[in-house]
């Protein structure tokens, strides 16, 4: 069984860049609460989900990851109507359960590496 967890995106708004991650929910048996506004009034806690599946280095797949599948095509990964899905181009989706494991490898994501989508 999957965990249910999200990772939370902390930005910095003085030097306008991604800070860093904080990662809540049902970790390891726990809950781990998301930050709240009374820490960072300013930050808008976007939250993206572990879509449950590993890449083929084993890494854990979030939406909003930035995936290379089979070595050439570059997709983003997010959910649409509860199914956690690759865009590879206008109009073309597949369910990332058919491209996950030994075809799948996270590149980067939204916000560290946004460049990427413009390749």
């Amino acid at each position: 069984m999957s965990q249910i967890k999200f990772r939370q995106l902390i930005w910095d708004y003085d030097a306008d860049k991604f800070f860093e991650w904080h990662y809540w929910g049902f970790i390891n048996g726990i809950f781990i609460e998301p930050r709240i506004a009374g820490i960072d009034p300013k930050n808008n806690r976007q939250s993206f989900q572990f879509i449950g599946l590993l890449d083929k280095n084993g890494k854990e797949c979030f939406e909003g990851d930035i995936v290379k599948i089979l070595n050439e095509d570059l997709a983003k990964t997010y959910f649409q109507n509860d199914i956690c899905q690759v865009r590879l181009e206008e109009g073309i989706f597949w369910p990332f359960q058919m491209v996950h494991g030994e075809n799948v490898e996270i590149i980067g994501n939204l916000y560290e590496s946004p460049e990427l989508l413009k390749l």
